[in-house]
């Protein structure tokens, strides 16, 4: 799962229903799940406010997502999102889109209270990446749904997304062949890894415990490398992603204690939210209804228990993926963000809009 809020301009409500639905409700693969399009234009169109709507994305891989799972995410979602105020204190629109190889569940959340018709801002790209990353986080243990805390699913190599298209593309050839040679035993330590950057023009200019800086020795640009293999405590053997593999099988198979640690993370993240947001909530506050969202918490986890016996196909998956090659781990580096993957972007400007 990938959840990403967009950065969003001063668009009209009718231009984000055009972007998520097409302008006579004719895009392919595009469905209102709940909200109703033209209500939620009208709030937006009908704000002053200069920030009008909040949008972002539920990214699912896979396209055949069960309907059921989708209403938990979504309805979870909701009421988690808006733990404590009463429903008809905020509109939500939920449009899904199946037009790629994935289902992303876009949303739209108007800022305004429609009670008081004062601004109040429900998500927060900054500040509510906590609650967001714990969101995601529990759904993925409880769906079984790929996730980066998983071993195998870490990246080797992480990038700033601002990077040239151009700098990336060499950035990326060199990391491959870095790992390759670790692989075969001829990068065998930071150093030998310091070395080899310096043999093709960087420099090493600074070193952290998840990152190294390196410099183009004839343009003198900058450059940061993040990921497992640029950790002070990444082992170059070459056995390396055996070892992962190993630990991606252990990770799996402690499912019910990542529920729990998931469940007392997201829990937090929603007590941190309601302090944040006191001044207004505290007028609003209703406890039945912050007590309503933990206990659909529980009652995900209480069915999920009481459904069938463990889930072992996430562990039979992990065994058809066959051994994990050098190509294949390099390559993820390349296409695995867990919220910057270009695979996951709207088609068209995140602004929605014409």
């Amino acid at each position: 799962m990938i959840i990403k809020i967009f950065n969003t301009s001063e668009r009209t409500g009718r231009g984000c229903i055009n972007y998520l639905l097409g302008r006579q409700f004719e895009r392919e693969g595009a469905s209102v799940i709940s909200g109703l399009p033209a209500l939620t234009a009208s709030i937006i169109d009908s704000s002053k406010l200069k920030k009008s709507y909040v949008s972002g994305v539920i990214s699912l891989k896979g396209k055949n997502i069960d309907d059921r799972k989708i209403n938990e995410i979504t309805q979870g979602f909701q009421l988690l999102s808006c733990a404590g105020l009463p429903e008809n204190r905020v509109n939500f629109m939920w449009v899904k889109h199946t037009d790629k190889d994935h289902v992303e569940l876009n949303f739209v959340i108007p800022c305004v209270d429609l009670v008081s018709g004062k601004n109040i801002n429900f998500l927060d790209k900054k500040y509510d990446h906590y609650f967001l990353s714990r969101f995601r986080d529990f759904f993925d243990v409880l769906h079984g749904y790929d996730t980066p805390l998983d071993p195998v699913n870490k990246r080797s190599l992480i990038l700033g997304e601002k990077l040239p298209a151009t700098s990336k593309i060499e950035l990326h050839r060199l990391h491959d062949l870095a790992m390759r040679d670790i692989h075969s035993g001829v990068v065998k330590s930071k150093e030998n890894l310091f070395e080899f950057y310096n043999f093709y023009g960087y420099e090493v200019k600074s070193i952290k415990s998840s990152s190294i800086t390196i410099e183009d020795i004839n343009s003198k640009k900058k450059y940061r490398l993040a990921g497992f293999a640029y950790e002070e405590d990444f082992d170059f053997s070459a056995d390396y992603y055996e070892k992962l593999m190993m630990e991606s099988r252990a990770f799996h198979l402690s499912r019910q204690a990542r529920l729990a640690e998931s469940r007392q993370a997201l829990i937090f993240s929603l007590q941190c939210r309601v302090k944040k947001q006191a001044r207004y909530v505290n007028r609003y506050f209703d406890e039945i209804l912050y007590d309503r969202a933990i206990q659909l918490i529980d009652d995900l986890l209480f069915a999920d228990y009481e459904s069938t016996e463990p889930d072992l196909t996430t562990i039979a998956d992990y065994d058809a993926r066959g051994p994990l090659t050098v190509d294949g781990a390099a390559s993820d580096s390349v296409s695995r963000d867990d919220l910057d993957d270009e695979s996951f972007e709207p088609e068209e400007s995140p602004d929605y809009g014409p």
